[in-house]
């Protein structure tokens, strides 16, 4: 059987600040016969609850020693979808899934509480436009729309987010108590087969 359990732990649990929640994927093999005792069964339950427990500390102090980087998220673009990029009526503090249109919206489950209790240190934003949409022409203008949708996003919320393109700038915002924002280009059509396009988006941040 595949356990799947959440444990939230909403304190303060270091300087930063930050909430701890830490999601615990367990792969258990199961086996035996009907006639299982009582005990044995409650010594199992008793028995893999001290092994997440084990697991959930461990989890912790990892996260609590080294950020934890995610390396793609789609969420600029469902703000292009939603909000055509009008960053005044982005909401990211609120509880997204219940606020439309987020909670009709299932391709992204993004938003402050869930980033703070995932514990999130630094995140790679994606600046996206699908190919259909750039066959037209002007992707390179539509990827740059993305970019600074991004970098207007990170300003709005300066007490949680922090933009960052190098190492020395993750580690400075995870550690002020910060999610470091970092900017990724998705598509090799948004250089429109030109390298000067790709070292002008880098010079724009993106890493």
């Amino acid at each position: 059987a595949i356990v799947i359990t959440k444990r939230s732990n909403a304190k303060n649990h270091d300087p930063k600040g930050t909430y701890s929640s830490t999601f615990l994927v367990s792969l258990i093999s199961t086996t035996g016969s009907s006639d299982v005792s009582n005990t044995d069964q409650k010594s199992d339950k008793e028995s893999h609850a001290k092994r997440e427990e084990r697991s959930l500390i461990s989890a912790e102090g990892l996260l609590n020693k080294y950020p934890l980087i995610d390396g793609h998220n789609d969420f600029p673009y469902s703000v292009r979808e939603n909000l055509h990029n009008d960053i005044s009526e982005l909401h990211m503090d609120y509880d997204l899934a219940s606020l439309e249109p987020w909670a009709s919206y299932d391709t992204s489950q993004t938003d402050l509480g869930r980033l703070r209790r995932g514990q999130v240190g630094a995140q790679f934003w994606s600046a996206y436009i699908g190919c259909e949409e750039a066959r037209a022409g002007g992707a390179l203008r539509m990827f740059i729309e993305q970019i600074d949708a991004i970098k207007q996003i990170v300003a709005r919320y300066p007490g949680d987010l922090e933009y960052a393109d190098t190492e020395a700038g993750v580690r400075s915002a995870w550690e002020s108590g910060r999610i470091a924002s970092l900017i990724g280009v998705e598509g090799g059509h948004a250089i429109e087969d030109s390298l000067a396009a790709l070292r002008s988006l880098y010079q724009l941040g993106v890493r």
